[in-house]
């Protein structure tokens, strides 16, 4: 959608896709697709069954470190 905060989905689009709400349409084309009348509709993205299996060897798990408690520095206070 080329328009983040468009409180509606242009009529031509719901025609064009058969998807009536915004949600629908950013799940099936993802969030940067865009639609222009007289042209035909942008390729849909992967499914979720490739995106999940191409995301789980592109991402790499951060695992968060404790906080270092300093207690000389407390101390002194």
């Amino acid at each position: 959608m080329a328009d983040r905060r468009a409180r509606r989905v242009p009529t031509f689009v719901i025609q064009l896709t058969g998807l009536d709400t915004k949600k629908k349409i950013v799940a099936k084309f993802g969030p940067d697709s865009v639609f222009e009348k007289g042209k035909p509709a942008p390729q849909a993205k992967a499914s979720a069954s490739e995106k999940t299996s191409e995301a789980r060897h592109a991402t790499q798990v951060a695992k968060a470190k404790p906080p270092i408690v300093r207690k000389a520095a407390s101390a002194g206070r």
